[in-house]
């Protein structure tokens, strides 16, 4: 195997892309009320099993990526996860 092929294709990030760049990812009307909500104040989720908890926190994080980069602060984001399989998954997203 060359060095390579195991690597994922290349895509803007969200710290350096615009939001042309980046794909559009549909929320579901509840979890759109969770990043509006969430915006304006601090929002605990608690949700089922795969209701898409990750996407809320990727949409909110996109939100502030964005809103940082256009007033130049240059701050970024980390993403914990508890393990190997929720990480696998936010890479993912």
């Amino acid at each position: 195997l060359s060095p390579g092929c195991l690597s994922r294709p290349s895509r803007p990030s969200a710290a350096t892309a615009s939001r042309e760049d980046m794909p559009p990812v549909a929320l579901r009307d509840y979890q759109s009320a969770a990043v509006e909500e969430a915006a304006q104040r601090n929002l605990l989720v608690v949700l089922p099993t795969n209701a898409g908890k990750t996407i809320i926190s990727a949409k909110m994080i996109e939100n502030v990526l964005y809103a940082e980069n256009e007033r130049g602060s240059g701050k970024k984001i980390v993403f914990l996860a508890p393990g190997r399989a929720l990480a696998v998954q936010q890479a993912r997203v």
